[in-house]
C-alpha cells in the first residue's frame, strides 16, 4: 500500500526504493521479517512506481512513441492497483507462514493527524494527474507546475532553503541528461531500423510464426524480462519499443494493453540480478547482500507474471478507465 501511495507522488521506482527503504526496512525487521524478505518486500513495492501515474518512464515512453500521455496514465491505474494487491497477498501469505505478529492499529485519531500533516504532499499527484487527464495542461507544463508547487510549499513551510533550490535544479539537470540522450539515440536507432527494413523483417517473422495475440505478447514479455536483467529499464524500453511496437500494431493488439504489459515487464528488470537497480539501492541502505534477496524476490516475480498474464487475457484491465475518460 505504501508503494502504491509513493508511486502516486514520485513516479520513479528508484526514488520509491530509496524512500521506502529508509522508512520501512527497519520497521519490517523489527516486526520479525528476515533481512532478505524485508528487502524483497520493499523492492517489489517500489517497482509499482512506473505503473501508477504519474510515471516518469511513461512520459519518456509517450515522447518516444507519440502516444497520448493522459491515456497512458489512465491505463496504468488498474494494472498498478492489481499488481499492488497481488504483492499484498504474497506478503500476507509469507507473514502467516512465519507467524509474524500483526502491528496494532494506532487509532483513527493518529490517522487523522498524519493525514493532515501529509495533505500538501498528497495534493501533488492530484494536481499532476488531474491536470493532465482534465486537459488543463500537457505533461511538460505539468512538470513546471508541480515543480513550482513543490518550491512554494517548501519555502512557505520553511522546509526548503534557497540554496537547496539551486542544488535541486543542478541535480535535476544532471539527472535529465541521461534520459534525453537515450531518447535522441533511440530516435536515430528507430530511424535506422526502419530504413534498413529490420523492423519490417521482425514484424514479418513474428506474424508468420506466431499466430495469436497472446503468443506475441508472451514472446515480447520474455524478451523484455531477459533484457531487463542486463540493461537499465529506460534504455531497454527505448531500444525495444521501435522493434516491437510495429509488430504489435501489425497484429491489431490494443496499444494500451501492450504498453502496460511492456511497462510492467521492463520494470521487473530493476528487481532481478545482476544489474537490478532497486536491489543495489536497498542493499546500500541496510547492507543486506543482494544474494540474500534473490530467493525471496521469486514469489513477487511470480505475482508479477500472474498480473501480466491477466493483462494478456483481459485487455479491458488496461483500456477500461481510458475508455471511460476518453471514449473508445
Amino acid at each position: 500500500l505504501a508503494g502504491i501511495l509513493m508511486a502516486g507522488i514520485s513516479g520513479s521506482s528508484n526514488a520509491d526504493a530509496s524512500a521506502l527503504g529508509a522508512i520501512c526496512l527497519r520497521a519490517l525487521k523489527k516486526g520479525g521479517y528476515e533481512d532478505g524478505w524485508a528487502s524483497a518486500i520493499v523492492v517489489s513495492a517500489a517497482g509499482i512506481g512506473p505503473i501508477i501515474p504519474p510515471s516518469i518512464i511513461m512520459i519518456v515512453y509517450a515522447n518516444a512513441t507519440g502516444l497520448d500521455i493522459g491515456k497512458l496514465f489512465a491505463a496504468g491505474i488498474l494494472p498498478g492497483v492489481l499488481l499492488g494487491i497481488c504483492y499484498m497477498v504474497t506478503g500476507v501469505i509469507y507473514a502467516k507462514k512465519r507467524n509474524i505478529p500483526k502491528i496494532p492499529f494506532q487509532g483513527l485519531k493518529h490517522v487523522g493527524k498524519t493525514f493532515v500533516r501529509a495533505i500538501w504532499a498528497l495534493l501533488m499527484p492530484i494536481i499532476i494527474i488531474g491536470g493532465i487527464l482534465g486537459g488543463f495542461f500537457t505533461a511538460t507544463e505539468c512538470g513546471v507546475i508541480a515543480t513550482l508547487y513543490g518550491i512554494a510549499y517548501g519555502l512557505i513551510a520553511r522546509r526548503l532553503k534557497v540554496r537547496e533550490i539551486w542544488d535541486s535544479l543542478r541535480d535535476g539537470i544532471i539527472a535529465a541528461v541521461g534520459p534525453i540522450s537515450l531518447i535522441a539515440i533511440s530516435s536515430i536507432f528507430s530511424y535506422m531500423l526502419a530504413r534498413e527494413g529490420v523492423t519490417g523483417a521482425i514484424a514479418d517473422f513474428v506474424t508468420n510464426n506466431i499466430h495469436s495475440q497472446f503468443g506475441v505478447l508472451a514472446f515480447v514479455s520474455i524478451i523484455c524480462i531477459i533484457a531487463g536483467c542486463f540493461v537499465d529499464g529506460t534504455a531497454t524500453m527505448l531500444l525495444l519499443t521501435p522493434i516491437f511496437l510495429p509488430v504489435v500494431q501489425a497484429m491489431n493488439i490494443d496499444v494500451l494493453q501492450f504498453s502496460m504489459i511492456f511497462m510492467i515487464v521492463i520494470m521487473s528488470g530493476g528487481m532481478t540480478p545482476p544489474v537490478g537497480s532497486m536491489l543495489f539501492i536497498i542493499s546500500g541502505i541496510d547492507g543486506t547482500p543482494i544474494s540474500r534477496m534473490v530467493k525471496p524476490i521469486i514469489p513477487f516475480m511470480l505475482a508479477l507474471i500472474v498480473v501480466v498474464i491477466l493483462l494478456m487475457l483481459i485487455p479491458d484491465i488496461a483500456s477500461f478507465i481510458p475508455g471511460m475518460l476518453y471514449g473508445a
